[in-house]
C-alpha cells in the first residue's frame, strides 16, 4: 500500500462506518458533544430546581442549534461587566456573552443599519431607560420573551408586553476632588450647589436627554424643591466649560472642577481604586436610580444564545456579581450594592420607568427644560 493509500482509506473506514447502521458516531458528534457540555451544570448555577432545569434546557438548545455566542449592545464599558461575561463562560462552556459598548445614537443608527441591510449582529440590548430605547424605535424589532427565572420579578420592572425587563439598576451620586473639598462642604441638594462660592467650578452631566439629571430635575421641580428662577440658575451657572461626560471624572480628578453631579458611582469607584484622586459623596436629596433593561431584538442572529444569556441574568449568581459590581440587583432579596447606600435612600426610590412615567418625562423636556435651556 503507498503513502496515498494509507491516507485516504483510514477517511473512507470511517465515511462507510457513519452511513452503515447502528455505527457509533463517537464522542465528537453534535448529540455527544452538547451532552458532554451539560452534564454537571445544575452544580454550575444557583437557583431553584425549576430555575436550573431551564437554563439546562435553554443551554442545550443553544449547543445543539451551534450557537457559540450572544452578541450585546450595552450602554457599560465592556471592561465594566467583564466579571458576568466571565462567569457565563464558566456556566456554559462553549457559548460567550460577547458584550459591546453601544448607546444611545449610536446605537439607534447601528440598529437602523443592521435592520436596513439585514445584516443582523447583535442579539440583545442592555441599556439605561430601555424603555426609551423601545419607544423611539419601531416595536417590531423587539423580540416577546418571559425569563423563565425572571417569574418572581416585581411587575414595576417588567414591560407589558414582554419586550423588556429591569435587571439592574445604576446609582447615580456626586463625584469630587477630596484634595479641593472636605466631603463635609460637598453639597447635598442643589440649592446647596448653588452656592456663589461654587460658580464656575462644578459640572453636570448634558441636560435634554440624559436620563439621571433630567429625571432628578424633574422630580425636585414639579414637588415644589426647586423653583424656575434656581432650575434655569442651576444649568447655565455651572461657568466653567463643560466637557463630555465620559470626561466629568477626569476633570475632577486632575482638579479642572471641584466637583460633578449625578455621575454612574459604579464606574467611579475603579477608576478611585486605580488610584484616580476622586471620591463618591451621597446624599438622599440629590442621588438618583436609572433602571437598566434588558430586552431581546427580533429575529436575533444567535435566539437560543439570546435568550439563555437574558434568562441567567435573572439567577442568585448574576444578581450577587452585579451587587460586586456595585450594581442594584432587582430580583426579591438581591444583595445591596458593594460599595453603595441602600436603595431607599436615593431621591426616587419608588420610581417606575414605564410609559408613563417617559411621558411626564418628555412633557418635563419638550416645556419647562426647553424653555430653559433656550434661554441658558
Amino acid at each position: 500500500m503507498n503513502n496515498t493509500s494509507r491516507k485516504i482509506l483510514p477517511g473512507l473506514l470511517a465515511g462507510m462506518c457513519m452511513l452503515l447502521a447502528g455505527c457509533d458516531a463517537g464522542p465528537s458528534s453534535p448529540s455527544a458533544a452538547t451532552g458532554g457540555a451539560v452534564d454537571g451544570i445544575e452544580q454550575r448555577l444557583t437557583g431553584t430546581p425549576e430555575d436550573k432545569a431551564a437554563l439546562r434546557q435553554l443551554y442545550q438548545q443553544t449547543l445543539q442549534s451551534g450557537e457559540t455566542e450572544a452578541v450585546i449592545y450595552i450602554s457599560s464599558v465592556a471592561e465594566e461587566v467583564q466579571p458576568l461575561a466571565d462567569a457565563f463562560a464558566r456556566a456554559f462552556p462553549g457559548v460567550r456573552a460577547n458584550f459591546q459598548r453601544l448607546m444611545g445614537d449610536k446605537l439607534r443608527a447601528r440598529l437602523d443599519g443592521e435592520f436596513r441591510s439585514g445584516k443582523r449582529a447583535g442579539d440583545i440590548v442592555i441599556g439605561g431607560s430601555i424603555a426609551q430605547t423601545l419607544s423611539s424605535m419601531p416595536q417590531d424589532r423587539w423580540e416577546t420573551f418571559q425569563p423563565p427565572t425572571a417569574t418572581t420579578l416585581e411587575a414595576r420592572y417588567r414591560d407589558a408586553n414582554g419586550y423588556y425587563h429591569i435587571v439592574y439598576q445604576k446609582g447615580f451620586a456626586i463625584a469630587y476632588n477630596p484634595s479641593l473639598i472636605a466631603k463635609e462642604e460637598v453639597p447635598r441638594s442643589i440649592k446647596q450647589v448653588l452656592d456663589p462660592r461654587w460658580k464656575g467650578r462644578y459640572g453636570h452631566i448634558n441636560f435634554g436627554a440624559t436620563l439621571a439629571g433630567d429625571a432628578a430635575l424633574m422630580r425636585l421641580y414639579r414637588s415644589g424643591e426647586l423653583t424656575a428662577a434656581e432650575l434655569k440658575d442651576f444649568i447655565g451657572g455651572a461657568g466653567a466649560p463643560v466637557p463630555p461626560s465620559s470626561e466629568l471624572v477626569p476633570w475632577v480628578a486632575q482638579g479642572r472642577l471641584i466637583f460633578t453631579v449625578w455621575i454612574n458611582a459604579a464606574a467611579v469607584l475603579p477608576q478611585q481604586a486605580q488610584g484616580a484622586n476622586v471620591a463618591l459623596s451621597f446624599s438622599p436629596g440629590l442621588d438618583i436610580l436609572v433602571d437598566t433593561g434588558i430586552g431581546i431584538l427580533r429575529d436575533p442572529p444567535h435566539p437560543h444564545a439570546a435568550k439563555l444569556v437574558t434568562a441567567w441574568m435573572f439567577t442568585p449568581q448574576a444578581q450577587q456579581i452585579l451587587a460586586d459590581l456595585n450594581f442594584y440587583g432587582v430580583m426579591p432579596g438581591a444583595p445591596k450594592a458593594r460599595d453603595l447606600p441602600p436603595r431607599d435612600q436615593y431621591l426616587n426610590k419608588d420610581f417606575v420607568e414605564d410609559q408613563k412615567a417617559l411621558d411626564q418625562l418628555q412633557q418635563f423636556r419638550r416645556n419647562e427644560l426647553a424653555e430653559i435651556l433656550k434661554k441658558s
